[in-house]
């Protein structure tokens, strides 16, 4: 079946963009997986000082652990392992060809899938080295969080809505420069903090 294209700029508000949104597999795959952590979180008790620290520490990695993606997976070159083409940054290189396309600025389904699984490992393990057995749960629904927030945002700078706040129009600003004129800068996708540190905001 052939993908529905859709002009991410038609969309100029954010019912538009949520009904958009709500057409493509990932969001429904990530709320799945943030609705199963928290289900499983909560049948630990109820929620202690650590569940927000390691929220907290779950938050602090996050605009790190974007850029770093970003910069050195969905931005590598094509290469080969053992003689058999690998090539990780493939979609991503779609996406920058037809930043408008609502579907290319999405995940789907299938990376929704396995990145919802991988960020949930990483995120499980930060809430165990920050609280113990305990907050295993809890970084692993934080990580979902914070990948399904990705995906809105994301989705939302590549729409024609218009930012109401200040924060958001630099942080969409700086996402579109990334497309439009500088693909060495500004890997931040829900943060600008990676980029300011790390050396990369324009």
């Amino acid at each position: 079946m052939r993908r529905r294209s859709v002009n991410a700029r038609t969309l100029t508000t954010k019912r538009a963009a949520a009904r958009e949104f709500a057409r493509h597999g990932s969001g429904y795959i990530l709320v799945a997986y943030l609705a199963a952590a928290l289900v499983l979180r909560r049948r630990r008790g109820r929620p202690a000082r650590a569940d927000a620290t390691v929220v907290a520490a779950v938050a602090a990695i996050q605009p790190f652990f974007e850029w770093t993606l970003h910069r050195y997976v969905l931005h590598a070159p094509p290469t080969s392992i053992a003689g058999r083409p690998f090539d990780p940054g493939a979609a991503h290189r779609g996406h920058h060809r037809a930043p408008d396309d609502v579907a290319g600025a999405l995940l789907g389904a299938r990376y929704a899938a396995a990145d919802g699984l991988v960020v949930a490992g990483l995120a499980a393990a930060l809430g165990r080295l920050v609280a113990g057995p305990a907050g295993t749960i809890t970084g692993a629904a934080a990580g979902q969080g914070a990948l399904l927030a990705y995906e809105w945002t994301h989705l939302l700078a590549h729409t024609g809505y218009r930012p109401r706040t200040r924060w958001f129009r630099r942080l969409r600003a700086a996402h579109l420069r990334h497309h439009f004129r500088d693909e060495r800068a500004n890997f931040g996708v829900t943060s600008r903090l990676g980029d300011r540190i790390l050396g990369t905001a324009a």
